[in-house]
């Protein structure tokens, strides 16, 4: 059956097309996540570098950025 623009894809394309764009977003949100782990990693040597030397401003500071990402990765992606 002819649509109003063109030949209308099968059911069958149209599900693995479909398929093909979640995991292609399920890799990006994969991406970002990973991303967001390894400053995760970067913040908590800070914090242990300036608890090191006692300078608590930093500490505090560095733990409430940490504290916001881990709750991104959270609400993004609560499976994991």
């Amino acid at each position: 059956m002819m649509g109003l623009f063109g030949k209308k894809k099968d059911p069958k394309e149209q599900v693995r097309e479909m398929q093909r764009k979640m995991r292609a977003e399920m890799r990006s949100l994969d991406r970002q996540v990973y991303a967001i782990q390894r400053e995760e990693q970067k913040v908590t040597k800070e914090i242990k570098e300036a608890a090191k030397k006692g300078d608590r401003e930093v500490c505090v500071v560095l733990a409430k950025s940490l504290l916001q990402s881990r709750k991104v990765i959270h609400d993004s992606c609560p499976l994991l």
